[in-house]
């Protein structure tokens, strides 16, 4: 329930919802096709960049 919290904090511009499309679109793509070298990078990528996000309006 905190993170959802803090997600609610990132404003909901069309620029980060795309981004986020994509990533998750990726993510699913790799575990769709058995590829979970790919699928840990992406995932990785989405949280820090999620991570970053949060940090940049929380901080």
């Amino acid at each position: 329930m905190r993170l959802n919290a803090m997600l609610d904090q990132i404003p909901l511009l069309a620029c980060n919802i795309s981004h986020s499309d994509e990533q998750h679109r990726q993510i699913v793509t790799a575990i769709l096709a058995g590829d979970v070298a790919a699928a840990e990078r992406e995932m990785r990528a989405h949280v820090a960049g999620s991570a970053a996000l949060l940090h940049g309006f929380l901080d």
